[in-house]
């Protein structure tokens, strides 16, 4: 399905550059993707603890993760992913991430850092990288994040960085997610499309910049393996300065334990 589909858009107009994002799940699942993709610039956005019922450990996910650089002939990485790599793979490697977080990392020359203020009350940031203002309609380090690598692969490229800044201001984000509602006084954040630990960090920062009191309600995470009780756990001491916490699913009762 997945050789169909790049076959028809490379059909459509070879000329035009081809944005894909290369999900894996399973051990191996990244070999036949970069051979199907051939790619000229790899982006690793993220390695973190996520479908780990197929891949196993962080040490698979990043092992896998990292084919799409060595594949790459341009690599950009984020500052989070940048641990990760050899001395061998970070070699002419562009890198990119938030000056509040990654500013005081070992990184190298070529990394493109975004400052970011938040607003709460339009549930929207503003970012300013490689001289460019740009807004988002979202919350969250994670979109933050995505509009710096897009920024920075301007810059790789060579293109109009106020014209890229300008496009990705105008970016439709995917829904359910850090989705900011107003209901009958109260303030309600709709992250409900998926979730892994990485993502209910994010989402714990969130609400926390919200004023209290605070509740969460949470369901199981995923395809965790051997580590979910560990990591459900890990989740519910990261919830004890809540207000309240709501817990649903056989998983979930760890958070609740």
């Amino acid at each position: 399905l997945a050789k169909t589909l790049v076959d028809n858009l490379l059909r459509g107009d070879g000329d035009k550059p081809l944005v894909l994002e290369l999900g894996i799940d399973h051990l191996g699942e990244m070999d036949g993707l970069v051979a199907l993709a051939k790619p000229d610039i790899g982006i690793l956005t993220l390695i973190a603890e996520s479908h780990l019922k197929g891949l196993g450990t962080l040490e698979n996910v990043a092992t896998e993760k990292k084919k799409l650089i060595n594949a790459s002939p341009r690599k950009l990485v984020s500052a989070e992913a940048w641990h990760f790599l050899t001395p061998a793979e970070q070699a002419g490697a562009w890198c990119y991430g938030l000056e509040a977080q990654d500013a005081d990392k070992p990184l190298p020359e070529t990394t493109v850092l975004a400052s970011v203020s938040v607003s709460q009350k339009d549930a929207s940031q503003v970012l300013t990288v490689l001289g460019e203002n740009l807004s988002l309609s979202t919350l969250g380090t994670a979109a933050a994040r995505s509009a710096t690598a897009a920024m920075a692969l301007a810059k790789m490229l060579d293109d109009d960085l106020s014209q890229a800044a300008a496009n990705i201001s105008t970016a439709k984000f995917e829904g359910r997610r850090l989705e900011v509602h107003q209901l009958a006084g109260l303030t309600f954040i709709d992250d409900a499309y998926n979730s892994n630990p990485a993502s209910m960090k994010q989402a714990l920062e969130v609400l926390a910049h919200y004023p209290k009191p605070h509740t969460l309600v949470v369901g199981d995470m995923l395809e965790l393996a051997d580590r979910s009780e560990t990591l459900h756990r890990e989740l519910g001491k990261a919830t004890k300065h809540l207000d309240r916490v709501i817990a649903v699913g056989p998983e979930a009762s760890y958070i609740a334990a």
